[in-house]
């Protein structure tokens, strides 16, 4: 069965596939969401470095997850303008792909930064898996689409009984 070639196999989607609250998707589009939100509220993000720092914690119940729950790396006294940096470095690389370089974000502090670079590995991680499973799911198609054009199907005979 020949592919559509005007849309890319990429973005092809059936209509079963619905997207879960629990999904990679939902989560990513709800961080982008509240990065974007608190970008228009914070007007002034220099104004962060003076405010005091207090500890922050997930507003979810990790309890039950015990890897959340020990390695919860936010949960730490924060530079609350080194935190909004991550967060817009985090929504960019979420956004555009991940970068390659160390990008030398000096308004970060240390803790900020390592979280970015820890970010940025599984992120480059999480591509390049799925990178190899696009293309694991683009050979299959293509061997069961040589297999089909290759098998020559019987064409219907009509016999007709006077």
């Amino acid at each position: 069965m020949p592919t559509n070639e005007t849309q890319p196999r990429s973005r092809r989607m059936s209509r079963q596939d619905t997207v879960s609250p629990n999904s990679l998707l939902t989560a990513m589009n709800g961080f982008v969401q509240s990065v974007d939100r608190m970008d228009k509220i914070v007007m002034v993000p220099r104004r962060l470095m003076d405010m005091p720092t207090p500890l922050i914690e997930s507003k979810e119940n990790s309890s039950t997850d015990s890897y959340e729950s020990n390695n919860n790396e936010l949960n730490t006294p924060a530079d609350l303008y080194g935190v909004y940096s991550l967060l817009k470095t985090v929504k960019t690389e979420l956004v555009r792909g991940p970068i390659f370089e160390d990008p030398g974000d000096e308004s970060m502090d240390e803790h900020s930064k390592q979280v970015a670079l820890v970010f940025r590995q599984h992120l480059n991680g999480l591509f390049t898996v799925l990178h190899q499973l696009t293309e694991a799911a683009e050979f299959l198609q293509d061997k069961y689409e040589e297999e089909l054009d290759g098998q020559s199907l019987p064409s219907p005979t009509l016999s007709y009984k006077p």
